[in-house]
Formats: C-alpha cells, structure tokens, sequence
C-alpha cells in the first residue's frame, strides 16, 4: 500500500511539473546556460517534494 501512495504522488508531481518544465523552457530558450540552469533548479525541486512527500508520509497513516 506504501508503494502505491508513493508511486501516485509521484505520477501526480510528474504531470503537475511538466506543463511547469515546458513553460520556463518556453520563456528562455534563447540562452542554454540558463534553461540548463532552470532544468536543474527544477529537478532539484521535484526530488526535494518527492523526498518531503516520502518524508510526511507516516504522519498522515497515523
């Protein structure tokens, strides 16, 4: 049951996060260094979420 949650949340910050990707690729294209640096910023945001949703977890079983 704990995987599944865990899997659902992360499907779930997958589809909030690529409309999210999409759009700061969109706005700056133009330079690569910093659509890299926003592609980055980005994935560490998503890994920190899923880490604090992995995280909180157990305080919303109880």
């Amino acid at each position: 049951m704990k995987i599944k949650g865990f899997i659902g949340r992360l499907i779930i910050s997958l589809i909030v996060a690529s409309p999210v990707l999409y759009w700061c690729g969109n706005i700056v294209d133009e330079t690569s260094r910093i659509d890299v640096f926003f592609m980055a910023l980005m994935v560490v945001l998503f890994v920190a979420g899923v880490l604090l949703a992995w995280l909180l977890n157990p305080l919303f079983k109880r």
